[in-house]
């Protein structure tokens, strides 16, 4: 794992954010816009994880990936954006509609961001669900614009 300060989370949450919106004006790919949002939803939360938890230094967060014991270890580390808001106490406020690819895998918010890159369609009875998540981040994403 590479490291990354509350800048970098900051900036990349920002920059994918942005772009996002700028395809989603343009009606570009939509598969490419939604990895945008979902890695500026993951950037975002992981800088509100460093800033509740009052992490400052990139010597801390180092200290903190060190030490597999360490709690904030494993959410640091995670992809899982359902874990991440757990930790940031709004599990109630966002959920996550359920997705099947098209090989009737079900794809967790762990997930997700794989499903987009590697271009994983989902299951014809998925669309509908597939808006819904784009609206679940879009709504995360909004929820982190306010304390930015």
């Amino acid at each position: 794992m590479i490291l990354a300060d509350k800048r970098d989370y900051k900036e990349g949450y920002e920059k994918h954010y942005r772009t996002y919106q700028f395809l989603d004006l343009k009606n570009g790919t939509i598969v490419s816009k939604r990895l945008l949002l979902v890695y500026s939803v993951e950037c975002g939360l992981k800088y509100k994880l460093l800033k509740e938890w009052e992490i400052e230094s990139l010597s801390e967060i180092k200290e903190i990936l060190k030490d597999k014991n360490d709690p904030r270890h494993k959410i640091l580390g995670t992809h899982n954006l359902r874990r991440i808001i757990k930790e940031l106490g709004q599990e109630g406020q966002f959920r996550f509609p359920q997705i099947k690819t098209s090989h009737k895998d079900d794809v967790s918010s762990e997930e997700y961001h794989q499903m987009l890159r590697y271009g994983i369609r989902s299951d014809d009875r998925n669309k509908r669900e597939e808006d819904q998540y784009e609206e679940v981040l879009k709504q995360i994403a909004d929820w982190i614009q306010e304390e930015i």
